[in-house]
């Protein structure tokens, strides 16, 4: 098939409107590096643009450039991933610690004021104590942080 406007052949996978090229991977964005900074700690900073140059603030805390190929920056993304994720759990063990503490202080005060409720009253308390008790363990936190750089998707 041709373009009507500038008679280019035209094959799968290639841009349909002038100017033509490949949307494939193996296109014009890989000729471009993935960039971010990172100092001697590990700590990362991502620039708005690939061609910005690194920001003297962020050279003076050590920080340097560093341009990835595809494939270093799918490594890259499962590392963050894999770091993000241990920085995800530990914060929700401590979150799920905090919550436990605060539901046991709030069942033992709901405890002392069914003695002053109507067997009804009770009931109703005590169930709503056993649903709260069997929906705590069941909460669902997903174990992905989720980072992914869209360029590779």
């Amino acid at each position: 098939m041709k373009c009507d406007n500038c008679a280019q052949e035209l094959q799968i996978g290639d841009w349909p409107f002038c100017p033509h090229g490949s949307t494939t991977m193996t296109s014009s964005f890989t000729d471009k590096p993935i960039v971010v900074y990172k100092d001697g700690s590990g700590n990362v900073q991502f620039p708005g643009r690939a061609d910005e140059k690194l920001p003297k603030r962020l050279a003076k805390l050590g920080f340097e450039k560093v341009e990835m190929t595809p494939h270093e920056a799918r490594r890259f993304g499962k590392q963050m991933n894999s770091l993000e994720r241990i920085k995800m759990e530990k914060h929700l063990s401590a979150m799920q610690a905090a919550y436990a503490h605060v539901h046991k202080e709030q069942r033992e005060e709901l405890r002392v004021a069914m003695r002053h409720m109507s067997p009804l009253g009770r009931d109703l308390a005590q169930a709503a104590i056993e649903r709260a008790d069997r929906e705590e363990g069941s909460k669902y936190y997903t174990s992905d942080p989720g980072f992914r750089i869209e360029i590779l998707e």
